[in-house]
């Protein structure tokens, strides 16, 4: 399986540079995408500006100031005296480009995504054998603790143990006997 690690580094290395090349592709296309967008308001806004501005001029114009004056009860000779009258409104259009975030959201990587799967059976894979560990751990433990109580009932027994020395001279000389056998 030494093959296979050049193999795997080299499809991780491909994967990187086509997920590269998309990410960058998919930046370009929002940075478009963003000017366009920021264009289009830029242009509304402006046009509203435009049309309010119309409309200041039309309320400014000097036939419309000086009937305003005389439905008011002015002398419109009188307010013009200082130079111009304080019912002109303010100032033009301006253009303002507004900006807001429209980037498209980030191209999902197949080759992260399979990085990611692997690294959560990896972990799944760890737990697993630490519990299977603990377990053994456990069930040794217990094991453990039932020969020390048969150790120390035996001890206790003295007939236990002649039975048991007894049980391996059978099979000590059953051994032999069959070594004996097989030899004639």
């Amino acid at each position: 399986m030494e093959w296979a690690n050049p193999i795997s580094a080299g499809v991780g290395a491909i994967g990187s540079i086509i997920g590269s090349i998309g990410q960058k592709r998919r930046d370009r296309l929002n940075q478009q995408r963003q000017h366009e967008y920021n264009k289009e308001l830029a242009q509304f806004s402006f046009d509203k500006n435009k049309e309010m501005w119309d409309l200041q001029n039309q309320y400014n114009i000097p036939k419309a100031q000086m009937q305003r004056l005389k439905d008011a009860g002015i002398n419109p000779h009188m307010a013009y005296a200082k130079g111009t009258p304080q019912n002109v409104s303010g100032a033009g259009p301006t253009y303002n480009q507004e900006t807001t975030d429209q980037t498209l959201p980030t191209a999902i990587n197949p080759l992260d995504m399979l990085g990611q799967y692997q690294s959560v059976k990896q972990q799944n894979a760890s737990i697993d054998l630490t519990q299977r560990q603990v377990e053994t751990q456990e069930k040794e433990t217990k094991l453990k603790e039932i020969q020390g109580d048969l150790t120390a009932k035996r001890r206790k027994n003295p007939y236990v143990t002649q039975l048991e020395k007894k049980d391996q001279l059978n099979k000590k000389y059953e051994k032999e006997l069959q070594i004996l056998n097989s030899q004639t």
